[in-house]
């Protein structure tokens, strides 16, 4: 069943919700209007709502296989696999040939599906670095480690702690192309400046 899992969570994953919202409120799609297919970018086009309905549907694209993977009793590669597979789709999706999102709210999903207890206080200090930076990836960059840290010095079992480790690795690796166009944005931006 294991490799039943991991497909249905990837083609889960692939789905975008916020490339519909995008379209339907501009006429186009994220990446012709150089937008993120996630859930701020809905929000950032869309208003709030958008965004809101966005982010929970990408947070169940995550819950729903790691649900699947513990209702089946898969354990090990497997498992990690069907938990990774959603986060994988969401940010390469076989729909929009291999583009997708950020994959925040999704790897989100798949780690409160994870450790609750452990993730989700984590993830509300994520929420408020964002807001105060205004800045969405500062829900990765703070909430994720601290959520780790938090499942260490937990109870939480070792494979869920290596899965966690596995999900926010793949978070990592979708980011950095986005974080180099925008350090050299920053760069060009300042240079025209200074001339």
């Amino acid at each position: 069943m294991g490799p039943v899992v991991v497909i249905i969570g990837y083609f889960v994953g692939s789905f975008l919700p916020a490339v519909l919202v995008i379209q339907y409120c501009t006429g186009k799609t994220p990446w012709e209007i150089d937008e993120n297919p996630g859930a701020a970018g809905a929000w950032r086009v869309g208003g709030p709502f958008f965004g809101i309905v966005t982010g929970v549907f990408d947070v169940l694209k995550g819950i729903i296989p790691v649900s699947m993977a513990h209702r089946l009793g898969l354990d090990g590669f497997w498992f990690t696999a069907a938990a990774c597979a959603p986060v994988i789709g969401h940010n390469w999706s076989i729909f929009y040939r291999f583009q997708g999102g950020r994959g925040l709210s999704t790897a989100t999903g798949v780690l409160l599906r994870l450790a609750w207890s452990e993730m989700a206080p984590a993830c509300v200090v994520g929420i408020i670095a964002g807001l105060i930076t205004k800045w969405t990836p500062m829900v990765g960059i703070v909430g994720f480690p601290l959520g780790l840290i938090l499942m260490l010095i937990g109870s939480v079992d070792r494979q869920k702690v290596m899965t966690a480790l596995c999900v926010m690795c793949i978070s990592v690796i979708r980011q950095i192309p986005w974080l180099v166009r925008k350090v050299s944005s920053a760069i060009s931006s300042r240079d025209k400046a200074e001339k």
